[in-house]
């Protein structure tokens, strides 16, 4: 599922890699999470909550015309947590917050939002996963790939908008390659980038970020065609 992350890039990181089975999109504001809400679908929200959010639910209700499960990541203190429930927010963690208990949290929260929706599945605008026969689809129609491409297509959707090192490709799809050549995962995004047509004709940018890795972006003012 689409989930916006509101937080600083540091935090967005790490909620990003707790959350890598979903497409997570990084936003550091309220009003950059709404203007990301009028042009893209969203699933759901987790906000590092902060003090003068506590009008984020209504706002994103209102722009997307109905309520998104929302959980907010909170100090260590109950006035806090209540807080952001009475403000909209369906669950809340607390901070310092781990990895495990905070993707058992959104799944659950999404679960209960999303009742029919089947966890085997990733969609994000035009582009259909089927997580268990390692799939992929565009618009309707099944895209031949290898499993390492649907795996590094996955990678890069479910951190739309955020850099993905080498290392961290290798180590999620050449994981027991060591001597992986820097070419090899090239060849590989070439081809992802191809075959699932990632241009920006398209509305999605697929770059190579100067020594460091690769992004996916989806474009601002671009939409899937019909």
């Amino acid at each position: 599922m689409h989930i916006a992350i509101v937080a600083s890039p540091e935090q967005a990181e790490r909620i990003g890699k707790a959350l890598e089975r979903h497409a997570c999109t990084p936003v550091l504001s309220t009003a950059e999470l709404l203007e990301h809400a009028r042009r893209h679908e969203l699933d759901g929200i987790v906000a590092d909550w902060r003090d003068g959010m506590a009008d984020l639910p209504r706002a994103v209700a209102e722009t997307m015309k109905r309520s998104l499960p929302i959980l907010a990541l909170v100090e260590r203190d109950a006035t806090a947590a209540s807080m952001a429930m009475r403000a909209g927010c369906g669950d809340y963690v607390f901070r310092p917050w781990r990895a495990g208990e905070l993707a058992v949290r959104v799944d659950t929260l999404l679960r209960l939002a999303y009742p029919d929706r089947r966890a085997e599945s990733l969609r994000v605008g035009e582009y259909a996963f089927d997580l268990e026969a390692r799939s992929v689809s565009r618009r309707g129609q099944a895209i031949a790939m290898t499993q390492k491409e649907v795996g590094l297509a996955l990678l890069f959707f479910r951190n739309l908008g955020r850099p993905l090192s080498r290392a961290y490709l290798q180590e999620h799809i050449w994981a027991g390659e060591p001597e992986l050549q820097t070419r090899t995962i090239d060849t590989h995004v070439s081809r992802v980038r191809t075959k699932l047509a990632l241009l920006p004709e398209n509305g999605y940018r697929l770059a190579p970020v100067y020594s460091f890795g690769y992004r996916l972006e989806r474009l601002e003012g671009k939409h899937d065609n019909p």
